[in-house]
């Protein structure tokens, strides 16, 4: 009995022992014992939830003189004043906490107090001090998505109308982009024309594109999309010297700084060769050197223009007969060669012809070596660590990249070889030389390099991507396993499970709302399977995320075929076809959307779309054949 009694005691002891650490466990984030403090910091919580803000200031600041540097007390008492207008003191109590957090390297709440520096800069009306908290708190915090609406409203107030429209458009919010635009417009009616110019383009309605450039050149003669719009125009017309003085004019407007990504693009690049082959064009046998630049011209405005693979052939073979023309009628390898040479090689890195490729680079490094060119050599260089990237072989890939690097002067190239390297470590899962060469990366932007990898949210995401506590593995984890029960296992109720714990850690995370949305429909939840596709075009489409945005409306368009709903259908897979007119499913369907309606010319064409895609595909062979005898 007394042993029993004993038990019992010591049984009550470790209850009690137990309860009184998990109460001083569910206190110690407070980082304070005192029990006058958190009294006054949890009866300060409560008024908050209450929107009483002022009170609970008045029992914060009680429990701050306590604790001066107790960093949940700091980040509350920011709350509070942020709700009672009053920026001041926002901005005392948010660089305390900033110091504290930044003493021990706490990255969320340093971001916390960086929002809260941001906010209260945006109450004072001082945008410009609001926008650099803003993007300090993102780098910190780049899955704060709320802060993008209050950075797109700050951008807009300086007039920053293209950063308030990329904001805006990221937080999803359609009607501030639409008002934005139209504040846009009304400053600078230059940017309506081009902006109605767009419509035409993609219709390629030449009269009205036309009128449009002309237009646009009205209002302004040096504006580069009206130069560059109007010079395509009459190089059509055949009008080539005329498309040839237009580029001369656009070309040192694109340039400059500012407008230099737009050099990738076909025209200008294609205008580019025109224009500085002009006084060539004056002084040299016309008919045969212009034929030669020409033939070079039109092969890169088909490289640029290849979609699908047949495009790519095709322009793949027509700079190649290019180059060959060209060294029938020049003795040197000119700057027209080069250009040709390099769209030669990325062709055939898109089309998958690796070793092909290879060859191009060492016969370019070796004509650029001999005519001692040497930032081209450089360019080639870069290309021959893009070939050991796409065989992966990751430390020749960085042997080249790094060559590249040593040997060019150009800080842009530095920057293109220093992520590139980056990326080859992160393959490699080398932490500390991945987070070394990000560094460097952040080094050049210091510098003044244009920062088109976002380098800061990318130095975050690195850090999380090799702490495999961190939130991106938990949910690469979840993923790997959905895709896994998905696709091999095809356990649709197991696969749901994971990817919802997934979008748990990343709920933004594209390809797991995928798999939700295909495992939901196979389960027979359709309805919640239609509202998570629906939810993934939406993401898809504030993001910029192409990649996946034609398969959410094609399953979307399978739901309503399901339905027998073939209207609804037909909407959903005529916008799969338009991102994807190379997948013969979305014609398939089409197809068998326009059967059911008696559409049969619709239908016809639509399998005669899908066969082109795919002779051998007997459902649309026969599917072909039966709306054509239906038709007759």
């Amino acid at each position: 009995m007394k042993t029993f009694k004993i038990l019992i005691l010591c049984f009550l002891f470790s209850i009690i022992t137990i309860n009184c650490s998990c109460l001083a466990k569910s206190f110690s984030y407070l980082g304070s014992q005192d029990v006058k403090f958190k009294d006054l910091f949890f009866k300060a919580i409560d008024l908050e939830k209450e929107h009483k803000y002022k009170e609970a200031i008045v029992l914060l600041e009680q429990a701050l003189a306590i604790n001066p540097k107790q960093m949940q007390a700091l980040g509350e008492i920011c709350i509070c004043y942020l709700h009672t207008k009053n920026p001041t003191k926002t901005k005392e109590y948010a660089l305390i906490g900033l110091e504290v957090a930044q003493k021990i390297k706490s990255i969320d709440n340093i971001g916390r107090f960086y929002h809260d520096l941001a906010a209260a800069y945006k109450l004072e009306e001082k945008y410009e001090e609001a926008i650099k908290y803003y993007n300090l708190t993102l780098i910190n915090k780049p899955y704060q998505t709320s802060d993008y609406a209050s950075l797109a409203y700050s951008y807009y107030k300086i007039k920053n109308y293209d950063k308030a429209i990329k904001y805006y458009e990221k937080s999803g919010n359609e009607e501030m982009v639409n008002e934005v635009r139209e504040a846009k417009f009304a400053d600078f009616p230059i940017e309506k024309l081009v902006y109605s110019a767009k419509p035409y383009i993609r219709e390629n309605n030449k009269a009205k594109k036309e009128a449009e450039y002309k237009k646009i050149l009205e209002l302004d003669p040096y504006n580069w999309v009206g130069l560059l719009g109007l010079a395509g125009i009459e190089k059509d017309k055949g009008n080539y010297l005329e498309a040839i003085k237009l580029g001369e004019k656009a070309l040192p407007i694109l340039e400059k700084k500012e407008n230099k990504k737009y050099s990738y693009f076909y025209p200008y690049l294609y205008l580019n060769i025109l224009t500085r082959s002009y006084e060539e064009l004056q002084n040299k046998d016309k008919s045969t050197n212009y034929f030669k630049l020409y033939s070079l011209a039109s092969a890169t405005l088909d490289a640029y223009s290849a979609v699908d693979e047949g495009d790519k052939v095709r322009a793949l073979s027509c700079l190649k007969e290019a180059l060959n023309k060209d060294s029938e009628v020049e003795t040197e390898f000119v700057a027209y060669n080069y250009m040709a040479i390099e769209e030669i090689i990325l062709l055939l890195f898109e089309l998958g012809k690796y070793e092909e490729a290879k060859d191009y680079i060492q016969k370019a490094i070796e004509i650029c070596t001999k005519e001692n060119n040497n930032q081209k050599l450089t360019s080639f260089i870069i290309k021959f660590g893009r070939y050991y990237e796409y065989i992966k072989d990751y430390q020749n890939a960085i042997k080249y990249y790094k060559m590249a690097y040593d040997k060019t002067s150009d800080l842009d190239e530095k920057y293109y070889c220093k992520y590139s390297i980056v990326l080859c470590y992160c393959f490699l899962d080398n932490v500390d030389k991945t987070m070394e060469e990000l560094k460097e990366c952040k080094n050049l932007v210091d510098q003044g390099v244009e920062d088109i990898f976002d380098i800061g949210t990318k130095t975050v995401y690195y850090k999380e991507r090799f702490n495999p506590d961190s939130d991106i593995n938990k949910s690469d984890k979840h993923h790997k396993l959905c895709h896994q029960l998905y696709y091999t296992e095809k356990k649709y109720k197991e696969a749901i499970e994971q990817a919802e714990l997934c979008l748990k850690y990343r709920p933004q995370y594209i390809n797991a709302i995928l798999l939700l949305e295909k495992s939901l429909f196979k389960s027979g939840r359709g309805k919640e399977g239609l509202k998570t596709a629906l939810d993934g075009i939406k993401i898809s489409k504030r993001d910029h995320d192409f990649d996946l945005l034609d398969i959410f409306y094609s399953d979307i368009g399978s739901y309503y075929i399901k339905q027998k709903d073939y209207d609804k259908a037909i909407i959903y897979f005529l916008e799969a076809k338009d991102i994807n007119p190379q997948n013969k499913y979305n014609w398939s369907d089409l197809g068998y959307c326009y059967r059911n309606l008696k559409k049969f010319d619709k239908a016809i064409e639509a399998f005669e779309k899908g066969l082109k895609l795919d002779p051998n595909d007997k459902y649309m062979a026969s599917q072909l054949a039966a709306c054509k005898k239906l038709l007759k």
